[in-house]
């Protein structure tokens, strides 16, 4: 039962050119439409039925502030999960369904940390004093790879094709230290984008707090839903 209803779910979305939603926003024939509440009962169907239904079965704590879950969206013809945090970490629908869910991917759900600080250290970032082409690791969370704007002008393409491939910036350095910049592709910058503004969101990190407290107060339980079997 739960299967097919999943399935109806993401086939009325299919009618009606919906190729990503979540609490914020969605988005419908590649247009964004920010803060509406159209398809959040279509979200919080799917999110019972797949991603909190997966964490009972493999005993991962559902109310973790460090496993923040994002969106579902259309990716390459096919429905999958999206979290914020672990970054990027995306689970296709089709696998939650038939339970294909790696250990690993348990694993780095049981034993994530909030990165949501890492992210904006990337923003205060500044590098000092590199002149030569070098590969500088930040807080453990990404390599970022700089160069003088000479060897950059001289392989301009190699480099466009880099930070394209690894989805890696660039930094580009200068004699002048306020003339740097970051070169990086723009698939990697709408992702950027749009985590910061899921960041600053108030109406998702609203509807969290509410929900917690709900389970505080214990005014608002429910029955799990069954992990096994179909009605």
């Amino acid at each position: 039962m739960s299967e097919e209803t999943v399935k109806s779910i993401l086939e009325k979305l299919d009618k009606a050119n919906v190729t990503c939603i979540d609490y914020a926003y969605y988005i419908k024939d590649n247009e964004m439409f920010e803060d509406s509440y159209d398809y959040c009962d279509e979200f919080d169907k799917l999110y019972d039925l797949l991603i909190f239904k997966m964490y009972v079965k493999h005993g991962i704590d559902p109310y973790d502030d460090n496993n923040s879950f994002n969106k579902f969206k259309k990716e390459n013809g096919k429905w999958v999960a999206e979290w914020f945090n672990p970054m990027e970490l995306t689970i296709k629908i089709d696998d939650i369904l038939d339970g294909r869910i790696s250990t690993k991917v348990v694993e780095v759900l049981k034993n994530n940390k909030d990165i949501s600080s890492d992210i904006q250290g990337l923003f205060l970032f500044k590098l000092i004093n590199c002149t030569t082409y070098c590969t500088i690791k930040l807080k453990g969370l990404m390599h970022m790879e700089a160069t003088t704007y000479s060897n950059f002008r001289k392989s301009l393409k190699s480099f466009m094709k880099q930070v394209n491939e690894d989805s890696e910036p660039l930094i580009v350095t200068n004699k002048n230290k306020e003339e740097d910049i970051v070169v990086m592709g723009k698939d990697d910058y709408d992702s950027l984008v749009e985590t910061m503004r899921i960041i600053e969101n108030k109406y998702l990190y609203n509807k969290i707090r509410r929900g917690r407290e709900q389970l505080d107060s214990k005014s608002n339980y429910h029955d799990l839903i069954e992990v096994d079997g179909d009605e």
